[in-house]
C-alpha cells in the first residue's frame, strides 16, 4: 500500500509546490485521502470478480475518455451540450461500472 506513495504517476505524495508546514499537510492528508478511496476501489473491483492490480485499475480507468460537444441552435440562451464516452474494451466497460455504482 505505501509503495503507491512513491508511484510518480498516480497518488504520490509529494509537496514541491507547497513551502509552509499547513500546507504541506493539508496536501499530505488530500493524498493519503486518495490512497484510501483508490483501495476502496480495489476491494470492489476485487469483490466483483476482477483480479487486477491498483496500477492496472487506474491505469485503465485512465485511458477512458469523453467528448462533449455544443450545438448552437440559432437560439439566443445556452447551446446544446452532448457528452458521449468513447467505446472501451470489456475490462473497461466492467471497471467503469462498478465506478458508478460506488456512492460516496
Amino acid at each position: 500500500m505505501f509503495r503507491h506513495l512513491k508511484n510518480p504517476y498516480y497518488l504520490a505524495v509529494k509537496p514541491q509546490f507547497h513551502w509552509t508546514d499547513q500546507k504541506i499537510k493539508v496536501h499530505t492528508f488530500i493524498c493519503l485521502l486518495g490512497l484510501l478511496l483508490a483501495e476502496i476501489l480495489r476491494k470492489k473491483v476485487h469483490d466483483a470478480g476482477i483480479k487486477m492490480s491498483l496500477d492496472d485499475i487506474l491505469n485503465h480507468l485512465g485511458n477512458i475518455r469523453e467528448s462533449v460537444s455544443l450545438s448552437f441552435t440559432g437560439k439566443k440562451g445556452k447551446p446544446r451540450v452532448e457528452v458521449q464516452l468513447e467505446e472501451m474494451d470489456e475490462t473497461g466497460k466492467k471497471l467503469f461500472d462498478i465506478v458508478e455504482k460506488i456512492s460516496v
